[in-house]
C-alpha cells in the first residue's frame, strides 16, 4: 500500500527522496491522472492572466476603433450606414483604412487600398492576402434586422472577454497534457538509461511515474509566479531543466532498492 497521496506529492516532490521512493514501488499505473490534476490546476494562472491581458488589449486597441464605428444596420441581407459614405474606418496607429463602409456602389474592392475589409451594399468582401480577396453574401447572416454600433460593439467585446476563459482553458489544457505527456516519455527514456547506469531494477512504469512527479516542482512553481505577475526569459526550458533534475534525483532516491544485478541473482538461485 502506497504511504504518499498525489495530495502530499504536490509539496513532498520538492525534496523528498521518500516520496520518489514510495512512487517508484508502490505507486500504481503511470500517474496519467495525477499530471492532469496538476495541469489543471497549473492552467488556471495562465487562462487568467491572458484574459487579463485580451482585456487590457482590447481597452486600449479595440477602443480606437470601436470610437469610429457608426451605426450600422442589416436587413434582409443589405447594408445601411448612419454616415456618410464611404465611410472609412482607420487605424488609430497609421491612419491607414482598415474598414470601408459602402452601400452607394462608389468602392467596389479593396484594390488600390491597405483596407482588409469592405461593407457594400449587399456584401463582405475580405482581403485574404495581397492578391485575393473573398466575397461574402449578407443575406447569409439571416432575414432579421441586424444593427450595429459603438454601445454594442463594447457590449460584445466584454461577453468575449468574460467567456474566453470558458473556451481557452479546455484547450490550452489539452495541448498542456500533450506537450508535457510528450516531455515524460523523452524523460522516461533517459530515466531509464540512468537506472541501468545504477543497476536499479526499476521497471518502465516506476520511471514514467517518476518523471511525472518530477514535473510538479516546476510546474507549482512557474503557475505561482504566474499568479504573481512574474515572468523569466526562457521559463520553458527552465522548467525541462528543472524536471530533469528532479527526475535523476528521484531515480537515485531508490539506491536503497535491490539492484538489477542482485535480481538476477535471486532468480539465477531460485532456478
Amino acid at each position: 500500500m502506497q504511504q504518499y497521496s498525489v495530495v502530499h506529492a504536490l509539496y513532498l516532490s520538492f525534496f523528498s527522496r521518500a516520496l520518489y521512493r514510495d512512487v517508484a514501488v508502490r505507486w500504481k499505473g503511470v500517474c496519467l491522472v495525477y499530471l492532469l490534476g496538476v495541469l489543471a490546476l497549473c492552467t488556471i494562472p495562465g487562462t487568467l492572466r491572458m484574459q487579463a491581458d485580451l482585456g487590457a488589449w482590447l481597452n486600449d486597441q479595440a477602443a480606437g476603433y470601436i470610437r469610429q464605428l457608426p451605426d450600422i444596420t442589416i436587413t434582409k441581407g443589405v447594408l445601411s450606414v448612419d454616415a456618410e459614405e464611404p465611410y472609412r474606418i482607420l487605424d488609430p496607429t497609421t491612419g491607414e483604412p482598415v474598414v470601408i463602409l459602402d452601400s452607394t456602389g462608389s468602392v467596389k474592392s479593396l484594390e488600390g487600398t491597405k483596407a482588409v475589409a469592405l461593407f457594400t451594399k449587399t456584401a463582405l468582401i475580405v482581403r485574404k492576402n495581397e492578391t485575393e480577396t473573398r466575397a461574402f453574401s449578407l443575406s447569409d447572416l439571416g432575414g432579421e434586422t441586424m444593427t450595429i454600433g459603438r454601445r454594442n460593439a463594447y457590449d460584445l467585446l466584454e461577453a468575449f472577454v468574460d467567456i474566453f476563459p470558458v473556451i481557452l482553458y479546455p484547450f490550452a489544457l489539452f495541448i498542456s497534457l500533450l506537450l508535457w505527456s510528450t516531455v515524460v516519455l523523452v524523460f522516461a527514456l533517459a530515466g531509464r538509461l540512468y537506472a541501468r547506469r545504477l543497476a536499479l531494477a526499476l521497471d518502465g512504469r516506476s520511471v514514467v511515474r517518476i518523471a511525472v512527479i518530477a514535473l510538479t516542482p516546476a510546474l507549482l512553481s512557474g503557475a505561482l509566479m504566474t499568479t504573481a505577475g512574474a515572468s523569466l526569459p526562457y521559463w520553458w526550458l527552465v522548467t525541462v531543466l528543472i524536471s530533469l533534475a528532479y527526475m535523476f534525483y528521484g531515480i537515485q532516491a531508490n539506491v536503497s532498492l535491490p539492484t538489477q544485478e542482485s535480481s538476477d541473482e535471486k532468480d539465477t538461485d531460485r532456478r
